[in-house]
């Protein structure tokens, strides 16, 4: 097995980071939701299983690539660490979205600021204070939405509560309602205002 893992370590890599572009493109959550959650999360079982890895297999990576170095089989580790620990975000996201129940929740608040991100694809972000639960959240609104919007103008979205509790949807199929009643009832009082 490692055999294979070795001789298609590209082809591999390719696959895990087209897998998980494709997760990125199915699921939106908040604001980069979930990406601290899956680090907390995998950073040590991921390390374990890539270094023990590398350990298992030293001699055998040395005579392939490097016969006369002994650091670089050790960067190519930490290297694959940090590209692994990067593209795991989005197959946290959907194990999220696999373990999901049918809970949504409306995020239902006055608008705090306004901010973009990102360097080469801009994010338009709005930060909302939930009137039920007091948490500010990160939303990703869309351009449009954003030049619309106004700081402390109400504004509410509705999401699935994912199996980590993770919030999400399917991008650009946006929630009508919330199932839950109480939400239900903000949901059209700010949707009337």
């Amino acid at each position: 097995m490692s055999h294979i893992l070795i001789k298609y370590r590209n082809y591999l890599l390719g696959v895990f980071i087209g897998v998980a572009m494709l997760f990125l493109y199915l699921f939106e959550t908040i604001h980069n939701g979930g990406f601290y959650e899956s680090t907390k999360t995998l950073f040590i079982p991921v390390g374990i299983m890539i270094f023990a890895f590398f350990k298992v297999n030293l001699y055998k990576l040395r005579t392939l690539f490097w016969p006369d170095n002994k650091w670089k089989p050790w960067l190519y580790c930490v290297m694959v660490y940090l590209v692994t620990m990067l593209m795991v975000w989005p197959y946290y996201v959907a194990t999220n979205v696999l373990l999901s129940s049918n809970k949504s929740q409306l995020i239902s608040g006055d608008i705090l600021k306004k901010f973009k991100s990102g360097s080469k694809s801009t994010s338009f972000n709005v930060t909302v204070k939930d009137e039920l639960t007091l948490v500010e959240y990160d939303l990703t609104v869309g351009e449009n939405k954003f030049e619309q919007l106004e700081i402390g103008a109400n504004y509410s979205e509705c999401f699935h509560v994912g199996g980590f509790g993770i919030l999400y949807r399917w991008r650009n199929v946006p929630l009508t309602s919330c199932s839950s009643g109480t939400k239900n009832s903000l949901l059209f009082r700010s949707s009337t205002l």
